[in-house]
């Protein structure tokens, strides 16, 4: 029996000091999986066009960790025009149309990484946590371009810890 005993204190107190090193886990995904926001279907541009999406963030604090939550922040980068002012929605014809994507529905705050005016998500998780982030889209008024779809590519960056 006291053989069994020392085992088990070794196996505990490797878990212990592997769980230093790890605070948690997190994950983000769209609502369908690759679309951040959908304007649907336009007819004219002569007031602007709003559309709305989410993203779901998934953080899970490892069961061992000695850290009491996990701290995540969610950045979105300027899409294929490289600029948080107006990000471009391309078409297959070459033409474009402007747009952004806010934080916010009076659509003020642009997202982004926190430089330039920009806001990016933020906030921590004790034990699982799964938050649900509304992201609001804006085609600005007065564009035009050839009937089709329209895409740009952002690239979301999840940090935690």
């Amino acid at each position: 029996m006291l053989r069994l005993q020392s085992v088990l204190l070794f196996i505990m107190t490797m878990l212990l000091s592997n769980a230093a090193f790890s605070a948690g886990s997190c994950s983000f995904l769209t609502a369908d999986g690759s679309t951040l926001v959908d304007f649907q279907t336009l007819s004219s541009l002569q007031s602007p066009a709003d559309g709305q999406g989410q993203v779901t963030v998934s953080c899970a604090l490892d069961l061992l960790s000695l850290s009491p939550a996990v701290n995540y922040q969610l950045k979105f980068d300027g899409g294929v025009a490289g600029s948080f002012s107006s990000r471009t929605l391309k078409h297959s014809s070459g033409a474009s149309l402007e747009y952004n994507i806010y934080l916010d529905s009076q659509r003020t705050q642009i997202l982004g990484d926190g430089t330039l005016g920009t806001v990016f998500v933020s906030g921590n998780c004790f034990a699982a946590c799964v938050p649900i982030i509304n992201v609001y889209g804006r085609i600005f008024s007065n564009q035009w371009g050839p009937g089709g779809i329209y895409r740009d590519t952002i690239n979301v960056t999840l940090e935690f810890n």
